[in-house]
């Protein structure tokens, strides 16, 4: 299953996956009781909190080096890649599951990663939007890279959406930390480094930040199959279905923060990093088992079937505007 799915044909392809036999002998056991026994045989769900000491501790001594690093030396080039240096360790940091998504990946009503935003992940989404927000559709696949670099700023906006709309026992303490970490960020940037070098590290750091945010978690899911209320499906296929592996090595699990085991990821987000690997092989084993399609590709592909994916969303946008200029 290397090459992309068309939205159109997404629905009927999840009703051949579902109407796989399955074995008689565990029919009356729920799947993923099945599945996360073995997993736990296998001592893969412990914790392992020497590998995050280890973890949070290297990165936060990479994040003060970069900051240090900004902060003292001169020259303009080199302030630049420190920002990007910084940008990239600021992200490892922050690598985590999101709930909601967790519990409806690629849901077009209860997903909150595929309803907002500048793309369009779905015919429904692309014909609603009007004026540049239409015409953005239309390119997006040609446009994705450039936005990603948008998406900190989108990200600390929708922040503080969330806190003025959404109902929360400490926001006036979340308000305050927030206000904290402005002061403290801008303020030190604009003391350290004058008003245009500040601006052009803030800048820099949250662009690179935002576009490695956006390389990293956007191949998990889009262009993958989408679910409704009319084709939700049971725990261990909604979360096997909608997801896209890629292939793991050293270097790849480094850059995706071992997120490039997605479908591992999602069936269990509480499994340390470190053993998503060894949980690969048993997933695999079940899926084939049930006969569950499990698609795991390169790292080049899986961006390939990504932007094939926008494309094919913005095509009947395309081909509207061409028949109207005719």
């Amino acid at each position: 299953m290397d090459s992309v799915m068309s939205p159109s044909a997404t629905y009927v392809h999840l009703a051949t996956l579902l109407s796989a036999p399955q074995d008689p002998a565990v029919k009356n056991e729920p799947d993923y009781t099945i599945l996360k026994r073995r997993i736990q045989d296998a001592g893969l769900l412990e914790k392992r909190p020497a590998y995050y000491v280890l973890s949070i501790t290297t990165n936060v001594v990479v994040w003060t080096f970069c900051l240090v690093l900004v902060f003292t030396v001169g020259a303009i080039w080199a302030q630049a890649l420190a920002a990007v240096a910084l940008g990239i360790v600021s992200v490892q940091l922050g690598f985590q599951k999101h709930n909601r998504h967790h519990g409806n990946p690629n849901d077009v009503d209860l997903d909150p990663d595929i309803k907002v935003g500048a793309i369009a992940y779905n015919d429904e989404q692309a014909q609603a939007r009007r004026g540049a927000g239409r015409l953005a559709a239309m390119y997006q696949a040609y446009l994705f890279f450039p936005l990603t670099t948008f998406l900190a700023w989108s990200m600390h906006a929708a922040g503080f959406e969330y806190l003025f709309k959404e109902p929360s026992r400490y926001r006036r303490l979340e308000f305050g930390l927030l206000a904290v970490h402005a002061v403290l960020y801008f303020g030190a940037m604009f003391y350290f480094l004058g008003p245009w070098s500040a601006l052009m590290v803030v800048l820099i750091q949250k662009a690179v930040g935002g576009a490695y945010m956006a390389a990293v978690f956007a191949p998990n899911h889009k262009g993958m199959p989408q679910t409704d209320s009319s084709s939700r499906m049971d725990f261990v296929r909604t979360q096997v279905l909608t997801a896209r592996n890629v292939r793991g090595h050293p270097l790849t699990d480094l850059w995706y923060g071992s997120l490039n085991y997605q479908i591992e990821h999602h069936l269990f987000p509480g499994m340390p990093r470190l053993n998503m690997r060894r949980a690969q092989p048993i997933i695999q084993q079940f899926c084939r088992e049930k006969g569950i399609d499990y698609h795991e590709t390169s790292f080049l592909q899986s961006y390939s079937e990504l932007l094939s994916f926008l494309n094919e969303i913005g095509a009947p946008l395309r081909a509207e505007r061409r028949r109207a200029e005719v």
